[in-house]
């Protein structure tokens, strides 16, 4: 996390709340844009993109696990 880098970092695909999308870090602000700094669970559902973002911090393992479980607690997909 504490690393200056001009992309994001690519955590996977996983299956989150009968969603299947794609988790990343996103560089810091201002290289990231509005997610800078943020970790990121994305996904495609009836033809719209959806992004579930929170600010990342140490132990990142935290908040990861967070961000699982903010996604497992969103309404069920259509």
């Amino acid at each position: 996390m504490r690393t200056e880098r001009a992309g994001a970092v690519a955590l996977g695909q996983v299956s989150w709340g009968g969603r299947r999308g794609a988790v990343a870090l996103a560089p810091g602000y201002p290289t990231g844009g509005s997610q800078g700094g943020h970790i990121i669970f994305r996904w495609r559902q009836e033809g719209s993109t959806f992004v579930l973002g929170m600010h990342a911090w140490e132990l990142f393992s935290e908040a990861y696990a967070t961000l699982r479980r903010v996604a497992h607690n969103l309404p069920p997909p259509p």
